[in-house]
């Protein structure tokens, strides 16, 4: 099950990260990867007030059908944050039962003062807590908080984005187990945004077709490390022979 905010549900259109993970597992490993949770499209706003979760947008229009039928579920909602993640992940654990949890959260939280640097990191403790609870030998896929283009007057954002990153890894190792691992996921280094530029985004922080890419090169290059596949995904360019349709 994949948790997390707009970065990883994604627009109406969008091909999304999470797709691109799943073609890669699909395609390059010998799982057959199912991915779960409470929600299934991408966020569509379409302006109505009464929709609590809006996840009725579409991918685009060359997603596999295999995935939009048996691996399109996600738990990953437009302004997510860990602040409320960690309240629903005991349910949608309970719920779903997947053996791994891919988690990207946090940039909500500090993007948008929901907390400082140590609530961010309690609020991780806690929800990794939290999903144990519902099933104690999941294991977790963790990420850091990607950088965006700079905004007018926020280096708070990219000094608290710099310590969270930096203080994760510990937090992640102290809460590892013998039945319940937890790996960090490096996104921050593979995805191409910082505070003087983001090639990866279309908007300084959310990922246009390359940025998906890179999301997901950054999870599986995590899932190699604990077994999944020989070798990571691979980013494509145009032109070259791949499973992927090339994006750009």
């Amino acid at each position: 099950m994949i948790l997390g905010d707009s970065i990883t549900h994604g627009a109406n259109g969008d091909w999304t990260w999470r797709y691109r993970l799943w073609q890669w597992l699909h395609y390059n490993t010998t799982l057959s990867p199912e991915f779960v949770g409470p929600f299934k499209g991408t966020f569509l706003d379409d302006g109505d007030p009464n929709t609590e979760f809006d996840t009725s947008g579409k991918y685009h229009a060359g997603t596999d059908g295999v995935f939009l039928t048996t691996s399109s579920g996600h738990a990953a909602y437009w302004g997510r944050a860990l602040a409320q993640s960690k309240d629903t992940v005991s349910q949608w654990t309970r719920d779903h039962q997947p053996e791994y949890l891919l988690v990207m959260l946090g940039f909500n939280d500090l993007g948008w003062f929901v907390t400082d640097v140590a609530g961010a990191l309690a609020n991780t403790q806690k929800f990794i807590e939290e999903a144990r609870r519902a099933k104690p030998d999941v294991k977790f896929f963790f990420a850091n908080i990607v950088d965006r283009a700079f905004l007018g007057g926020r280096e708070d954002l990219v000094k608290n984005t710099k310590e969270y990153n930096q203080r994760l890894p510990g937090l992640l190792q102290s809460m590892a187990s013998s039945r319940s691992f937890v790996k960090l996921v490096d996104v921050n280094t593979a995805y191409e945004c910082r505070p003087e530029g983001c090639p990866d985004a279309y908007d300084g922080l959310h990922p246009n077709p390359h940025g998906e890419y890179d999301i997901a090169l950054a999870f599986s290059v995590a899932m190699v490390q604990a077994g999944f596949g020989a070798s990571p995904l691979v980013v494509p360019f145009c032109g070259m022979s791949s499973p992927y349709t090339c994006p750009f």
